[in-house]
């Protein structure tokens, strides 16, 4: 309901907006959720990586309405560059290609 009233009233800025409050609401809720009926919370790197992942979309948003589009185009492209790295370190940690790799070397 968010994401058309947003676009009926404020065509795809609004549109943009409705997403973006979609989200917090949705984070906010499922944490509720979880911590009422599971007994479950966040654990506080979950709700760091949380703060981070809203502050950079947050960044790519506004820098989609700078009246410079040279300079939104720049900042848009090193946020998803640094998005890009951060996720593939972040999914490295856990995964540890590396050995993944050597583990599918050895099979051949």
């Amino acid at each position: 309901l968010l994401c058309v009233a947003g676009y009926y009233f404020f065509g795809l800025i609004g549109l943009g907006y409705a997403v973006l409050l979609n989200a917090v609401v949705d984070i906010i809720a499922s944490s509720m959720l979880n911590k009422i009926i599971y007994g479950v919370f966040y654990d506080i790197r979950v709700l760091r990586l949380y703060i981070l992942t809203a502050l950079l979309l947050g960044t790519q948003f506004f820098s989609s309405l700078l009246s410079n589009i040279f300079v939104g185009i720049i900042l848009q492209t090193l946020v998803a560059c640094f998005i890009c790295v951060y996720s593939f370190v972040q999914l490295d940690r856990r995964i540890n290609f590396k050995s993944i790799l050597r583990n599918e070397r050895n099979c051949d």
